[in-house]
């Protein structure tokens, strides 16, 4: 079998970032792109904030590039970024065919700023502020770009909603130049390079970060990532307990203790049949893929509207459709 060909994401996210770094003295532009892109005719969606509109809350890039870059499909990943490809008018970009080596943020976390009542009127030029930078750094690093830099990157810090996903979005913008800190990484560094992070950087703390890392390796950030989440993936090398958690997101109860022995084929069926997958069911079913696969009814709620008792009852209405139709245990 042929091996698919990695990081062919990288020259699309660059070529994004260069349209969107244009568009700087004309940044409700790109809430315009934003709403048009997530207008609910493409089949994609991200949740607004706070119910905001694009247009009214602005968009900065960094939020912008993590609305594809979450707990999304593939196949809708690459949907957003064909919008944006067009909204943007950037020609000759391929679509990427991968995202090795990408972090993602939640689904519910994914604006870089919080809403009306949690952000300043300077908020979301900060991010620009750090953003326009960060370009400009990540393509001449001198010193006076280097010190541009850290203000920007220090003030953006102070900021609502900003934390070490500040570091996600530099590298999606510039992967490489900047390096994500996300858990999986700081474990890796540590574990690998003896980097070890107890705090979130400061601007000045981050570029010395960078430049230990070049005097370490001359690997590129992308596959620097790349093997840190898959170190993290081998049985003796889990996250600690108390990042990994206390297996709470395990499936309750487990498939040896109840297994509907409903198989692939039959729900390829019975999402085909409209008496069992009805609008509720197939709006509930929708709104958990743009999740990622799994949420709870508050969440679905608070992303999407609708009350609590509006998913509760779809999910409850289609476990009662599936069970009738099959005759599962």
């Amino acid at each position: 079998m042929e091996e698919l060909p990695m990081y062919t994401w990288v020259p699309t996210y660059r070529a994004i970032a260069d349209a969107i770094y244009d568009m700087r003295n004309n940044r409700d532009c790109l809430a315009r792109i934003c709403a048009e892109i997530f207008n609910g005719r493409h089949g994609v969606s991200f949740p607004k904030n706070c119910g905001e509109s694009f247009e009214s809350s602005g968009i900065d890039p960094f939020t912008f590039f993590a609305s594809f870059n979450r707990g999304l499909t593939d196949v809708n990943r690459q949907r957003i970024i064909a919008l944006a490809l067009e909204h943007l008018d950037i020609k000759g970009c391929r679509i990427p065919d991968d995202f090795a080596g990408i972090p993602v943020v939640s689904n519910f976390k994914s604006w870089f700023f919080g809403g009306p009542d949690d952000r300043s009127d300077s908020d979301v030029d900060g991010l620009w502020n750090l953003f326009c930078c960060a370009m400009e750094y990540a393509d001449a690093s001198s010193k006076s770009n280097a010190r541009l830099f850290v203000d920007a990157y220090d003030a953006a810090l102070k900021q609502y909603m900003v934390s070490w996903n500040l570091t996600m979005g530099l590298y999606w913008v510039r992967p490489d130049a900047f390096i994500n800190l996300d858990a999986v990484n700081r474990q890796f560094l540590k574990k690998t390079y003896g980097i070890n992070l107890s705090h979130i950087p400061t601007g000045s703390e981050y570029l010395a970060l960078l430049s230990c890392l070049s005097s370490a390796t001359d690997e590129m950030y992308p596959a620097i990532s790349m093997r840190a989440w898959w170190d993290s993936r081998q049985p003796d090398d889990c996250l600690g307990d108390e990042e990994a958690g206390d297996g709470a997101e395990e499936w309750l109860p487990s498939r040896e203790e109840y297994d509907p022995g409903i198989s692939t084929k039959q729900w390829a069926a019975l999402l085909e049949n409209r008496n069992v997958f009805a609008s509720q069911a197939q709006a509930l079913m929708k709104r958990m893929l743009d999740c990622g696969g799994a949420a709870t009814c508050k969440q679905l709620s608070e992303l999407y509207g609708e009350s609590m008792n509006f998913y509760l009852g779809a999910a409850t209405g289609l476990a009662k459709r599936v069970a009738k139709a099959t005759n599962c245990p």
